[in-house]
Parts: structure tokens; C-alpha cells; sequence
């Protein structure tokens, strides 16, 4: 189940006309690093805002970059991985201290696969459950700073080539 956010920042749409005067690679050394920083700072927010009952969830909370079919779009994704393999030396361990986990497997090369196939009910919850979210509101909290880490980088950018 993929579900997508979108939320307005105030003040972006001037900010992106603006770099639209820089050349293309000089538009990228800016905003790659300053996306970069804005889902750190996401998934930072919701790893300490996910439930802790066994601290797996927000272990399982990454964000990754992928690859665009063009090379004006950076793209960077917050999300809850399913799987994360661990050693079978950490699983017996997490056993051992009575944290329930949930393996789904062993690789190929022998290390336990442990599972956060829930993220999606403590997000949204269920008949049973009501509603924990972690991620929805960490993404909401970005609109606060979203132009803030776009304009310093883009000041940096102009610093170092000398326009004000």
C-alpha cells in the first residue's frame, strides 16, 4: 500500500522560479543536498515519533534517493522498509530480552530477516486499533522549515559563486 502526501509551502513556487536563472547542474548542487537534509530531518522526526514498543519501527524508517528518468527531477523517498536483516546473533539477543519481533525468514547468507509488515496499521490503524501516526505528522511539521534548508543552500550556492 503506497499512499503519497502532498502539502503547499508557502513562498517555494518564488524560490524555484529564482534557481530557474541558475544552469542545470548548479540547480541540482543546490537542491539535491538541500532535499537530502529536508528527509533526513522527516525521517529523523518520525523514527522519534513512532512507537516504541520494541523500537523496531522506527529502525525500519529509511529514506533513500532513486533514480529519474530526467535529469532535472530529484527525487528522495521517506518510507517504512519491510524487511531488515539483522545477525541471528542480535535476533537471539532481541529473543532473549522478550522483545517481540517478527522474523520472516533467514537470507542466503544466514541473517535474519526481521519485519515491519505493520507500519501500515499503526499509521492508519484498524477496527481493533485506533490510529498511531508517525509519518504524516513528521511530513506535516516539514512545511515549517522545507523553504528555510532550500533558501541556505541556495545562499551557499551564491556565496560560492560570488552573486548576492
Amino acid at each position: 500500500m503506497s499512499d503519497y502526501m502532498s502539502f503547499k509551502v508557502e513562498g517555494l513556487n518564488e524560490l524555484m522560479n529564482a534557481l530557474k536563472a541558475y544552469p542545470q547542474n548548479l540547480r541540482r548542487k543546490a537542491v539535491g543536498p538541500a532535499l537530502k537534509e529536508i528527509t533526513r530531518r522527516i525521517r529523523n522526526d518520525a523514527r522519534a515519533h513512532a512507537p516504541k514498543d520494541t523500537g523496531e519501527l522506527a529502525k525500519h524508517i529509511i529514506d533513500a534517493s532513486s533514480k529519474s528518468p530526467s535529469p532535472v527531477i530529484i527525487k528522495r523517498a521517506i518510507f517504512v522498509r519491510k524487511i531488515r536483516k539483522v545477525s541471528r546473533k542480535s535476533y537471539e539477543r532481541m529473543r532473549l530480552k522478550g522483545k517481540r519481533v517478527y522474523l520472516a525468514g533467514y537470507s542466503s547468507t544466514g541473517r535474519a530477516k526481521i519485519s515491519a509488515f505493520y507500519a501500515h496499521m499503526v499509521e492508519y490503524g484498524t477496527k481493533k486499533m485506533k490510529a498511531r501516526p508517525f509519518m504524516r505528522p513528521a511530513a506535516q511539521r516539514a512545511k515549517g522549515y522545507m523553504k528555510e534548508v532550500l533558501e541556505s543552500h541556495i545562499s551557499v550556492m551564491n556565496a560560492e559563486l560570488g552573486v548576492s
